[in-house]
């Protein structure tokens, strides 16, 4: 019984560390979408500055992820539940990275001698990122299926808007050779939130894999 307990304690301290890291992360997103709607340059070296910290935590939860399953040898429902973190943790690891990845061209925009402001698809874009982000971890807090499902449905809409950029922008560019510079790191910078959408809707699968114990979502 006493095993049990502490058991239980030590996976829900586990489960408090996966939250506390969804919301740096998402932080981090909201810092970076400012950051590419005014090229602030505080906000981008928040973001840059806090990468390693958000990296400290993902280890430190993967390395109680690792010892659980080492001492407690959990049944298989518990097993999924922590293997799912394991994987949730790398996908939102990688989410923070192109936070940071995006910072890193704002600054080399603000460093250009001619800025051009973030096209409105990047901006739309962006904050169909951020509201994935932000139901696939809601989906993970309350263990909701139906909000992991809405974020899968809501991926399709990052992608549009993507292609659409891709279009875009190469016909600016040979509108205005002269700020090729600018464009390229606009370009650059919406690859990183597509990423950044797909690590969201990454988690969103895995939280239906930890509810129904299988990858085919439609089966």
């Amino acid at each position: 019984m006493a095993q049990r307990k502490e058991y239980t304690r030590e996976l829900k301290e586990l489960h408090e560390s996966m939250i506390r890291l969804g919301s740096r992360v998402e932080t981090a997103l909201d810092l970076a979408a400012q950051a590419v709607k005014t090229c602030d340059e505080k906000n981008c070296k928040q973001v840059i500055e806090g990468d390693d910290e958000i990296d400290l935590l993902s280890e430190e939860i993967d390395r109680n992820c690792v010892l659980l399953i080492a001492r407690q040898q959990p049944v298989a429902s518990d097993l999924r539940d922590i293997t799912s973190d394991l994987k949730l943790v790398a996908d939102l690891e990688r989410m923070a990275d192109h936070a940071e990845d995006i910072c890193e061209h704002v600054l080399h925009i603000r460093e250009g001698q001619q800025r051009v402001p973030a096209p409105a698809r990047l901006l739309q874009m962006f904050q169909a990122c951020k509201n994935m982000t932000a139901r696939s971890l809601d989906a993970y807090v309350t263990r909701s299926r139906e909000q992991a499902l809405k974020v899968l449905s809501m991926d399709e809409e990052v992608d549009e808007l993507y292609h659409e950029l891709r279009r875009e922008i190469p016909e600016l560019m040979r509108e205005q050779p002269e700020l090729i510079d600018s464009y390229i790191e606009w370009l650059m910078i919406a690859k990183h939130i597509e990423r950044f959408a797909d690590h969201a809707e990454n988690v969103a699968e895995w939280v239906i894999y930890y509810l129904d114990g299988k990858f085919d979502i439609h089966g």
